[in-house]
């Protein structure tokens, strides 16, 4: 079990590296860097939920849903309580307050969330890790927005802003009707969306290039949000669900709510404050100082994880 872990993390780690390396050396613009992310976003990230529909629904597909949507909208319940009450220790003046609470509460779950369930639950990963970040859209775009920006956001930009919302929805008919598309189209399925990890983290190491190391190290708030975000959070998760087990719940479930908690900060808190006019710099670098710590906290959540779960398995 240990070795396989390790050799799936050290690859995946392997693909940042690479990234960055192309990126510090000039072999890719910056521009190329952000067209990149969207042909993540907008392509190979939604055909590889699509996919993930086509699985063989068993008997027990429709209890697993329930589950996994419930486990979801329960944890981001209790992270959003448990922030609320932690950040009042902060101190955090202006919009600076409701970026933290963000930072804490909306992990990648997207664009490194998919790509890591994918690698270590594969297909039947990418399909659990939809229904998460279903709730995560649901949450975002009411309690984030609202915190950035003081407004109440609204849900019709769930599917004009988020291409894994539509893509999950057409996910979720596919698997209700178990129709398998013809053979071409599931083909240009699997293919385009077996890019989604490589080039996902190819995407994050370049944008550790752009570091501001000395920046990072001053902010002392930065490093309660990665503990808080990167350790914290996944590691209560796994507490308060490991008696699930016992209830018949499918161990895998709770491994990919597991995984999903354990991402680093999210990329769309930078973007609304940006464009909220909320503290974008703040939000930027405390993404990137949980990315950077993220190397270090994953292998020991998802080890913790693996042994409390599957034991010696």
């Amino acid at each position: 079990m240990l070795q396989s872990v390790l050799s799936q993390l050290a690859a995946m780690f392997m693909m940042v590296g690479t990234g960055y390396l192309v990126a510090k050396k000039g072999i890719v613009s910056e521009r190329f860097q952000s067209d990149l992310a969207e042909l993540v976003l907008w392509v190979a990230l939604p055909c590889s939920i699509v996919e993930s529909g086509t699985l063989d629904s068993g008997p027990d597909a429709l209890n697993s849903i329930l589950w996994m949507t419930a486990l979801s909208v329960a944890s981001y319940a209790l992270v959003i309580l448990a922030t609320e009450l932690f950040s009042r220790r902060m101190c955090l003046k202006g919009s600076r307050n409701g970026v933290f609470k963000c930072l804490i509460v909306f992990a990648n779950t997207a664009f490194v969330g998919y790509p890591v369930c994918s690698l270590l639950l594969g297909s039947k990963g990418v399909f659990y890790a939809s229904f998460f970040n279903m709730i995560f859209s649901l949450f975002f775009f009411t309690y984030g927005v609202k915190r950035i920006s003081g407004r109440v956001g609204g849900f019709r930009i769930l599917f004009t802003q988020d291409p894994g919302m539509a893509a999950t929805v057409v996910m979720l008919i596919l698997f209700a009707a178990q129709w398998k598309p013809p053979e071409l189209i599931r083909t240009f399925l699997s293919t385009v969306g077996a890019t989604c990890t490589p080039l996902s983290m190819f995407v994050v190491g370049c944008m550790l290039t752009r570091v501001n190391v000395r920046q990072l190290l001053r902010e002392k708030s930065y490093y309660a949000l990665a503990a808080f975000r990167l350790l914290a959070v996944p590691l209560f998760a796994l507490l308060v669900m490991l008696p699930l087990v016992k209830l018949g719940v499918d161990k895998d479930i709770i491994f990919a709510v597991i995984i999903m908690c354990a991402m680093p900060a999210g990329s769309l808190t930078a973007i609304y404050s940006e464009k909220y006019g909320a503290d974008a710099s703040y939000a930027s670098g405390g993404i990137v100082h949980t990315m950077i710590c993220f190397a270090l906290s994953l292998p020991m959540v998802i080890l913790t994880a693996k042994w409390a779960l599957y034991g010696g398995a």
